[in-house]
Protein backbone atom coordinates (compact mmCIF):
# COMPACT_ATOMS: atom_id res chain seq x y z
CA UNK A 1 0.00 0.00 0.00
CA UNK A 2 1.23 3.46 -0.55
CA UNK A 3 0.92 6.32 1.69
CA UNK A 4 2.19 9.87 0.37
CA UNK A 5 4.15 8.00 -2.41
CA UNK A 6 5.51 5.30 -0.09
CA UNK A 7 5.23 1.90 -0.50
CA UNK A 8 3.81 0.53 3.21
CA UNK A 9 3.63 -3.42 3.47
CA UNK A 10 1.68 -5.18 6.48
CA UNK A 11 2.25 -8.53 7.94
CA UNK A 12 -0.30 -10.83 10.31
CA UNK A 13 1.94 -12.37 12.91
CA UNK A 14 1.87 -14.88 15.75
CA UNK A 15 0.78 -13.32 19.10
CA UNK A 16 4.36 -13.77 20.17
CA UNK A 17 6.28 -12.59 17.40
CA UNK A 18 9.15 -10.77 18.45
CA UNK A 19 7.67 -7.43 16.16
CA UNK A 20 5.16 -7.24 18.46
CA UNK A 21 7.20 -6.45 21.67
CA UNK A 22 7.50 -2.83 22.22
CA UNK A 23 9.57 -1.47 25.36
CA UNK A 24 9.58 -4.96 26.74
CA UNK A 25 5.88 -4.86 26.40
CA UNK A 26 3.78 -7.26 24.34
CA UNK A 27 1.42 -5.05 22.06
CA UNK A 28 -1.06 -6.03 19.32
CA UNK A 29 0.35 -4.46 16.40
CA UNK A 30 3.67 -2.45 16.13
CA UNK A 31 4.52 -0.08 12.82
CA UNK A 32 8.01 -0.29 12.20
CA UNK A 33 9.00 3.08 10.56
CA UNK A 34 12.37 1.83 9.19
CA UNK A 35 11.19 -1.14 7.11
CA UNK A 36 7.88 0.67 6.74
CA UNK A 37 6.11 -2.36 7.65
CA UNK A 38 2.84 -2.55 10.07
CA UNK A 39 2.77 -6.18 12.52
CA UNK A 40 -0.68 -7.13 13.01
CA UNK A 41 -1.59 -10.04 15.61
CA UNK A 42 -3.31 -12.43 13.23
CA UNK A 43 -5.03 -14.08 16.29
CA UNK A 44 -6.96 -11.04 17.04
CA UNK A 45 -10.74 -10.92 16.96
CA UNK A 46 -12.26 -8.59 13.43
CA UNK A 47 -13.37 -6.02 15.59
CA UNK A 48 -9.61 -5.52 17.82
CA UNK A 49 -8.09 -6.33 14.67
CA UNK A 50 -9.47 -3.33 12.86
CA UNK A 51 -9.04 -1.23 15.63
CA UNK A 52 -5.38 -2.33 15.83
CA UNK A 53 -4.99 -1.91 11.95
CA UNK A 54 -6.38 1.41 12.12
CA UNK A 55 -4.35 2.88 14.89
CA UNK A 56 -1.07 1.33 13.34
CA UNK A 57 -1.81 3.17 9.90
CA UNK A 58 -2.06 6.40 12.11
CA UNK A 59 1.63 5.82 13.17
CA UNK A 60 2.23 5.15 9.18
CA UNK A 61 0.25 7.93 7.94
CA UNK A 62 1.91 10.07 10.59
CA UNK A 63 5.43 8.93 9.77
CA UNK A 64 4.46 8.79 5.72
CA UNK A 65 3.78 12.76 6.33
CA UNK A 66 6.67 13.90 8.65
CA UNK A 67 3.93 15.04 11.29
CA UNK A 68 6.42 13.24 14.00
CA UNK A 69 9.30 15.38 13.61
CA UNK A 70 6.89 18.28 15.24
CA UNK A 71 7.97 18.11 19.09
CA UNK A 72 4.37 18.76 20.38
CA UNK A 73 0.99 18.25 18.74
CA UNK A 74 -2.28 20.59 20.31
CA UNK A 75 -5.84 20.16 19.46
CA UNK A 76 -6.04 22.27 16.57
CA UNK A 77 -3.20 20.17 14.61
CA UNK A 78 -4.98 17.05 15.97
CA UNK A 79 -8.38 18.09 14.38
CA UNK A 80 -6.46 19.11 11.28
CA UNK A 81 -4.76 16.05 10.84
CA UNK A 82 -8.15 13.83 10.95
CA UNK A 83 -10.11 15.73 9.15
CA UNK A 84 -7.60 15.45 5.95
CA UNK A 85 -6.79 12.08 6.26
CA UNK A 86 -8.98 10.25 8.53
CA UNK A 87 -11.77 8.82 6.07
CA UNK A 88 -8.72 7.14 4.23
CA UNK A 89 -7.12 6.01 7.47
CA UNK A 90 -10.49 4.00 8.35
CA UNK A 91 -11.14 3.05 4.88
CA UNK A 92 -7.45 1.26 4.24
CA UNK A 93 -8.11 -0.05 7.48
CA UNK A 94 -11.25 -2.31 6.08
CA UNK A 95 -9.50 -2.80 2.76
CA UNK A 96 -6.86 -4.43 4.86
CA UNK A 97 -9.13 -6.34 7.13
CA UNK A 98 -7.43 -10.03 6.75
Amino acid sequence: MKINNLEWTINPVPTRDMHLVVNNAQCYGCCNYLEQTIYIDETLARDKKLETITHELTHAFINSYLLEQRETYDEEMLCEFVAKYGKQICCMARELLF
